[in-house]
């Protein structure tokens, strides 16, 4: 019995022994895999944190109309600073990094983003390759993809043969796609020149308009175009809409290139009637008008005004003057159809196009061809409006000409301008708002203004901007506007009776006019004002609009 409880306890020693020994061997292996594990978690963190940081500096390489090697060379450069160069060699079998877009994915396949089914079968082949991770949508948004893996080392499982444990990082970053509107002035003063130094044949729009030579607007086209090089399309889209004395849908949102390029080259400015029913100038002893029978509304248009026959001093006979209208002239003298600088309908009709609300438009424009563009949601919306003059013309909210009585007769030396009062500071209300929005009486601009007031009898085309700006305001739109030419930023009695410039004023406030205490719609996007007096003027402004939205676009 004694020798038997002696192995007893001899065995029990053992047993204690060989517990120690697989407990220690156990917590080891728990320890060392904990560390393995944890390294391999930091690991992880870091390259996240790095690809993170390459995709995101790749999606800010779309603005100014990217190019796909420096995108790519922008992400690598981040990715690498980040890694400090923990990444394995890049090998056939086991490539560690890429930075894709769709361009580079349908370069790889061979589609043609372009086109419809190219654009169709990018987006199966992503659906299918990379689910949850495309970068090919439709439509397109411009997303980088960011991919990177880094063989991790470690320490307890390579005595089990594990030496490398591979891990992977995907990554998106989103920039923005930018919807722009160019809304653009292309009224007879358009052909003026900068300082209203072109006279003659030079300034008739059906002469210079041929010759592609109207200037300014030649320049303005030319800036224009420039501007567009700084989108990247085909995920940036372009509108075109232009006003005189109407406003006109030329081309609807648009993310093909060539055609937004081609319908910037084909504006033309207002040419209004070649005929009339008379070809005199207005001078003393021959300007009796009144024997012409009133015409009114919108039969007829403005019309070309040449000098007689016989030339006088100060004239060239047969030379191009002016525009002039007939029925401002007659028994009952009609202005309304005058006006050739109809700012309301262009930022109604440009708003419109971009958010897809046309309650302002659909009074007086007829639905296009087509139906109206349906909005992009998750785009930014941007309504650039470039114009030479002051608004004095446009359509109320039944579709008809705003032109005051009390402004409807006009003469050259009136105290009042065409169609609208000679106070900028004084706002009149058509009616008071509904649907919940607040009453433009408290769209107070600028600073210290008089509280606008209803009054219906007085609300004229510069009133019907105000609104229009403010209804694009509600809805989000970024709002760019720039005055040029010697028009816009006139100081004269006869424009206005403080000496402020009537259409810098409504400029400044459809820019930036919405988003101060001044109005209820202090939470709108801000905007700017530009001036130019000159075609290099007008090509920096719209290279500082491009980069301010630059700066906008990554999400």
């Amino acid at each position: 019995m004694k020798n038997f409880l002696k192995l007893f306890r001899k065995g029990e020693k053992g047993q204690v022994l060989i517990i120690v020994a697989l407990t220690f061997t156990m917590l080891v292996a728990v320890i060392g895999l904990s560390i393995d594990m944890g390294y391999m978690y930091v690991s992880y963190a870091r390259l996240r944190r790095a690809v993170d940081a390459a995709a995101l500096a790749g999606s800010g390489e779309f603005k100014r109309n990217y190019k796909a090697e420096r995108l790519q060379g922008a992400a690598l450069q981040a990715l690498d600073i980040n890694l400090n160069g923990v990444l394995t060699k890049d090998t056939d079998d086991f490539p560690i990094r890429s930075i894709e877009t769709c361009d580079t994915v349908a370069e790889d396949q061979g589609f043609v983003l372009t086109t419809e089914t190219g654009l169709a079968a990018a987006v199966a082949w992503e659906e299918l390759h990379h689910p949850g991770q495309e970068v090919c949508t439709d439509p397109l948004k411009k997303i980088v993809r960011a991919t990177a893996r880094q063989n991790v080392s470690t320490f307890f499982l390579s005595i089990v043969g594990i030496d490398k444990y591979p891990i992977e990082v995907v990554s998106l970053s989103q920039a923005a796609t930018v919807d722009v509107v160019l809304t653009i002035d292309t009224s007879e003063s358009m052909t003026w020149g900068w300082n209203n130094e072109i006279s003659g044949d030079d300034r008739d729009p059906s002469q210079c308009n041929d010759y592609n030579s109207c200037i300014p607007f030649v320049d303005v086209k030319t800036a224009a175009t420039r501007f567009i090089d700084n989108l990247y399309l085909p995920y940036d889209r372009v509108g075109i809409v232009t006003f005189s004395k109407d406003a006109e849908l030329i081309l609807p949102m648009s993310d093909d290139r060539p055609e937004v390029l081609l319908a910037i080259d084909n504006l033309k400015v207002f040419e209004a009637n070649q005929a009339c029913p008379y070809r005199f100038q207005n001078q003393p002893g021959n300007n009796d008008r009144s024997t012409f029978p009133s015409i009114s509304g919108d039969v007829v248009n403005p019309c070309r005004l040449y000098n007689v026959s016989v030339s006088g001093p100060g004239y060239v006979a047969g030379e191009y003057v002016t525009f002039d209208c007939p029925a401002m002239y007659g028994l009952t003298p009609d202005a309304a159809a005058c006006g050739t600088t109809n700012t309301s309908d262009g930022v109604a009709l440009g708003g419109s196009i971009l958010t897809g609300d046309y309650s302002s438009a659909a009074s007086y424009f007829p639905t296009p061809p087509g139906g109206w563009p349906d909005p992009r949601d998750d785009s930014l919306w941007v309504l650039l409006v470039l114009t030479d003059g002051a608004a004095n013309s446009g359509h109320d909210s039944n579709g008809q000409r705003l032109c005051p009585a009390s402004e409807n007769t006009y003469a050259w030396w009136a105290a009042h301008p065409l169609c609208r009062d000679a106070d900028t500071t004084v706002r009149h209300c058509w009616e008071d708002s509904t649907n919940g929005h607040r009453d433009c009486r408290e769209a107070k601009f600028p600073a210290g203004a008089p509280t606008p007031a209803i009054d219906q009898d007085l609300y004229d085309g510069d009133d019907r901007a105000r609104d229009m700006f403010d209804v694009i305001s509600r809805n989000n739109t970024l709002v760019f506007t720039i005055g040029m030419g010697s028009q816009t930023p006139l100081k004269t009695p006869k424009y206005d009776i403080y000496g402020n410039a009537p259409g810098e004023v409504l400029l400044q406030y459809g820019a930036y006019g919405t988003t101060y205490a001044q109005t209820p719609y202090s939470g709108a996007l801000k905007g700017l004002y530009y001036y130019g007096n000159n075609a290099s003027d007008l090509t920096r402004i719209f290279l500082k609009i491009a980069n301010n939205l630059a700066t906008r676009i990554n999400q």
